[in-house]
C-alpha cells in the first residue's frame, strides 16, 4: 500500500531471491529491494519485524521480514532521516520538507509538525514518550505532537543527532552566534541546559554514544575522537589524524568502533588507546554496527559491505551494487538490514543506487553492549537506556 496526501494506492512489488553464488558475492542474500534513488537512511527494524527505512523518492517505506513492502507514505521531499520507532509502535521520522511526521503502524499519518528547515537529523525518543529532534534548533515535542520547547540559543547542523541518557540528558552538538563557538551540549529534559563542552574552531560530526557511566563518546570535525565524563569534563581524547562523519560504537568490552574520512576503521579501549586501525575504503559516513557475537559491520564507500573479527581481520566481504553510507540493523534471525546508494551530484546517480539488501549474517541481533549501533539500537531510538 502507498500512502500519498490522504489517497491509497496499491503497488504490486516483485522481489528478487539470489541464490548460490561464492561466500562474498550474494551468497548470503536472502533479498532486495532496487529503489532506484539514493538512500542515506539507516534501517530500523521494529519487534514483529517490520523493517522501515528513508528514500530520497520522498517515501518511508515498510518492509516484511521477506521483502515484501507493507506499504509507503510519501512526504514533500527527500527522506534522508533514519526512522525511529517508538515503545508503541509509532514511527517518527524528518523530511526534508521541513516536518517531522509520526505514522502509525499501518502506515497512516498520527501527526507531522513543521519546524522550517530541512530535518535531515535522526529524532531520538525519551523514555517518557518526549521526542527529541535537532534541526536547525533543539525541539522536544509530547508523543501527541505538541512542542513542550525549543531552545533558540542552540544551532544545530545537518550532521549531528540528539541521543539520549538514562538519566533523561539529551546530548546534541552544535554552536552559539555571540560569540561563535562550537559545544556538545548535554540538556536537561526541562529545556535548560546542563553543561557544554567547548570544542575550538571545530564541531561535532554524528551523534554520541554513551556508555554505562554515562561517559559520552564523539567525533569532531577534526581528527580527535572525544570522551567526557558524565559531568562534562574531559576524561580523554584520541587523536585519530584526520576527520569523520562517522558516529562511534561502543562493545560489551567497552571497545568503540569509529571510522575516519581516509578510510580507517578503528578500535580504541577504555583509555583512549588505539588497539587496532585497519584501513580498507571506508565511508566517512558509515558507522559500524557490532553483532551479537562480536562481529563489526561496516560498509565502504566502494561498493563492499564488510564483517570484520574483533581483532580487526576480515570475516566476510560483501559484494553490493553500490556506496554504503548508512548503519545497518542486525535483526535477532541474524539477517542485517544495509542500504546501499548515494547521491554523487543533484544531477548524476550512482548506478543502481538506493538498494536495500537483506543479507544472512552468523550474528543473532546485536551486541548486548552500551552502545552497539547508531542511535543504539535496531529502533534507532538513541536512547541509552
Amino acid at each position: 500500500m502507498r500512502f500519498k496526501k490522504g489517497l491509497l494506492t496499491i503497488i504490486v512489488v516483485s522481489i528478487t531471491i539470489l541464490s548460490g553464488c561464492s561466500l562474498n558475492i550474494f551468497s548470503d542474500v536472502i533479498w532486495k529491494y532496487n529503489f532506484g534513488t539514493y538512500v542515506t537512511s539507516s534501517p530500523a527494524i521494529s519487534e514483529n519485524g517490520t523493517i522501515y527505512i528513508g528514500n530520497s523518492d520522498h517515501s518511508l517505506y515498510a518492509f516484511t521480514p521477506e521483502g515484501d513492502i507493507k506499504w509507503s507514505y510519501e512526504t514533500e521531499s527527500w527522506v534522508e532521516s533514519s526512522p525511529v520507532i517508538g515503545s508503541d509502535g509509532t514511527i517518527y521520522f524528518g523530511s526534508s520538507d521541513g516536518s517531522l511526521y509520526a505514522l502509525n503502524p499501518d502506515g497512516t499519518l498520527k501527526w507531522s509538525r513543521e519546524i522550517g528547515n530541512n530535518v535531515e537529523d535522526t529524532p531520538a525518543t525519551a523514555s517518557d514518550g518526549t521526542i527529541y529532534i535537532s534541526s536547525g534548533h533543539l525541539y522536544a515535542f509530547s508523543p501527541e505532537g505538541e512542542e513542550i520547547w525549543i531552545i533558540e540559543e542552540i544551532y544545530t547542523g545537518g550532521d549531528t543527532s540528539p541521543v539520549v541518557g538514562t538519566d533523561g540528558t539529551i546530548y546534541v552538538g552544535g554552536s552559539t552566534l555571540n560569540p561563535h563557538e562550537d559545544f556538545l551540549f548535554a540538556v536537561n529534559p526541562d529545556g535548560s541546559v546542563k553543561w557544554r563542552f567547548k570544542l575550538d574552531s571545530y564541531h561535532v560530526t554524528g551523534s554520541c554514544a554513551l556508555d554505562e557511566e554515562g561517559n559520552s563518546y564523539f567525533r569532531a570535525s577534526n581528527e580527535w575522537l572525544y570522551a567526557l565524563n558524565h559531568d562534562g569534563t574531559l576524561k580523554w581524547r584520541c587523536n585519530l589524524g584526520e576527520g569523520s562523519g562517522s558516529s562511534p560504537v561502543i562493545d560489551s568490552d567497552g571497545t568503540i568502533y569509529v571510522c575516519t574520512i581516509k578510510g580507517y576503521l578503528y578500535a580504541i579501549d577504555r583509555v583512549g588507546t588505539v588497539k587496532w586501525s585497519k584501513n580498507m575504503g571506508f565511508s566517512y559516513r558509515a558507522t559500524p554496527a557490532v553483532g551479537a557475537d562480536g562481529t563489526i559491520y561496516v560498509g565502504a564507500n566502494d561498493k563492499r559491505f564488510f564483517a570484520i573479527n574483533s581483532d580487526g581481520t576480515v570475516k566476510i566481504e560483501y559484494k553490493v551494487k553500490s556506496d554504503v553510507i548508512t548503519s545497518p540493523a542486525i535483526a535477532d534471525d541474524g539477517t542485517a538490514y544495509v542500504a546501499v546508494g548515494h547521491l554523487v551530484s543533484e544531477m548524476f546517480y550512482h548506478s543502481e543506487a538506493g538498494v536495500l539488501y537483506a543479507i544472512k549474517t552468523e550474528s543473532e541481533g546485536l551486541a548486548s553492549a552500551p552502545w552497539p549501533k547508531f542511535q543504539h539500537d535496531n529502533s534507532n531510538t538513541g536512547r541509552a537506556d
